[in-house]
Parts: C-alpha cells; sequence; structure tokens
C-alpha cells in the first residue's frame, strides 16, 4: 500500500492507493481468461513413411510417428507409441523404431496411441541374396550418423587420438586408408606417423578397434555409440569379415539418395 500527501489552501488530505485492487480489476477485464492454460489433445496420427520397400539381406529402415495437436502442432511421438507388426516372424523393431527385417515378405507395421492409430505398409525382397560392399554407401554412412566425423570428433582439423576421418566423409577414401591401413595423424602432411597399426583385423573382426572403441569394449574418448547387437556393429562386422572392400563405383551407383524430406512438413 502506498500513502501520499497533498495540500491546499484549507488544509491537508492523503490519498491511499491499493495495488492488489487494480490488478484485481486488470485480470476480471481479460474475456474468457481462466488462469489455466488448457492441454493440446491429440488429434490424429501418421506414420512416416507410408510405404517400405526393403530389399536385401539385414535391411532396416527408420519409422517415425508423428501426432497432431490440437493446437495446430505437430509432435514427435516414435518413442511414445505402441508399435505392432502383423507377421513378427518377417521383421522386428527395437525401442527407437527402427525396423529390422528378418525374412522375405509383406505386413503391416500399426502404431497406436490412446485410440488414435496409424499403419505402414512393408515389403521385404532379396533378404537371402548378399549385396557387394561398397565403404562410402555402407561404412561411412554410419560413421556419419553416429558423429565420428564430425568436427567434434575425428573429422575436425587435427582428427582426435591420432586418428583421423574426413568432415562427414567428405573424402572417403581417405578415411577408408588411416582405417585400413592405420597410423597415426600429423596436420600439414598425409603421411601417417609411427607404426601403422590397422583398426580393424580381418583375422577376428570382434578386436578391431573401429568396433571397441563406439562400444567402449575399451576405453574412448567419445563414449559409447552402438551395442554390439545393433544394425551398426553387424554392419561393420560383416564389412570386415568379407576383407573390408572399398567397393566399386558401379556398386556405389546402385543406390542413391533421391530426396531429403523433413517432417512435419509445417510447424510453428
Amino acid at each position: 500500500m502506498n500513502q501520499s500527501l497533498f495540500s491546499n489552501r484549507t488544509g491537508y488530505f492523503r490519498i491511499t492507493v491499493y495495488p492488489f485492487c487494480i490488478v484485481l480489476l486488470l485480470w476480471q477485464a481479460v474475456p474468457g481468461f481462466t488462469g489455466e492454460a488448457s492441454e493440446p489433445t491429440l488429434q490424429s496420427l501418421s506414420l512416416f513413411p507410408p510405404k517400405i520397400d526393403l530389399r536385401g539381406t539385414n535391411k532396416s529402415h527408420q519409422l517415425l510417428v508423428i501426432g497432431e495437436y490440437s493446437d495446430g502442432l505437430g509432435r514427435d511421438l516414435t518413442a511414445n507409441v505402441a508399435f505392432e507388426i502383423s507377421q513378427p516372424e518377417i521383421a522386428v523393431l527395437d525401442e527407437t523404431g527402427q525396423l529390422h527385417a528378418k525374412a522375405n515378405g509383406a505386413f503391416i507395421v500399426t502404431a497406436q496411441s490412446g485410440d488414435k492409430t496409424c499403419q505402414t505398409e512393408v515389403t521385404v525382397s532379396e533378404f537371402d541374396q548378399e549385396k557387394p560392399f561398397h565403404f562410402a554407401r555402407d561404412l561411412a554412412t554410419i560413421l556419419t550418423r553416429y558423429g565420428c566425423n564430425s568436427t567434434q570428433c575425428h573429422g575436425s582439423i587435427k582428427g582426435r587420438g591420432g586418428f583421423k576421418l574426413s568432415n562427414n566423409a567428405f573424402h572417403p577414401q581417405e578415411d577408408y586408408r588411416w582405417i585400413t591401413e592405420g597410423g597415426t595423424f600429423q596436420v600439414l602432411t598425409a603421411d601417417a606417423a609411427g607404426e601403422k597399426i590397422p583398426r580393424i583385423d580381418r583375422q577376428d573382426p570382434a578386436k578391431s578397434l573401429l568396433l571397441l572403441k563406439p562400444t567402449e569394449s575399451v576405453p574412448h574418448e567419445g563414449g559409447k555409440h552402438f551395442t554390439e547387437d545393433s544394425a551398426a556393429y553387424q554392419t561393420i562386422a560383416e564389412w570386415i569379415r568379407r576383407d573390408a572392400p572399398f567397393g566399386t563405383p558401379a556398386e556405389a551407383d546402385r543406390v542413391r539418395i533421391e530426396r531429403i524430406e523433413v517432417f512435419p512438413g509445417k510447424s510453428f
């Protein structure tokens, strides 16, 4: 409460101001204001992509579930929905929404949250046909996905721990050389220092540093990136078992990125 004295020719008078009354009037002057924000409600679910075609051995695909809410926003609900596969003998889903094929066939994936559901159609073919490896397509993409070749890790100008990769696999042939031949990276020269010890073990793939480091089976400054039962681990191990080929241009051109999409397409 604030008080002030004022005077005129006949004497003094006092004015008292009550801030609380002013606040109360402002509160009541806002139409429809209740003091509590209403929670947006889920209106519908969408599963992306709406149709999936998996070809080849050990193929996988990431699913994305977007929930449309009453406030007009789309939210990623992939980790918060219940998934169901109509033919579980053909494929399996992990906790991140990654779909892994196990056999040829067709099935439906259903995602559910409350009373809202959505579906996608999946076809698996050529599962028993091994495709040739190509380093840039099959291995470099794993290094990029897990940030191994980012500027915060081995993709920096100086590399890290003597191991250098090109930023985001921009030079896959150089990355291949550092992985398969080994050596310690030096700034301002393409020559490796010290003894060249490959970061893969063709005789015993499980003993490869390329697998031991990201699983933290041995100390790794960059931390743990994936587990031994992950698709990334299995792909790298199989590549090493097949004598770690770089691959031919024809194999690299067999699969190309046609477009990139961001979901949801509209947000606020």
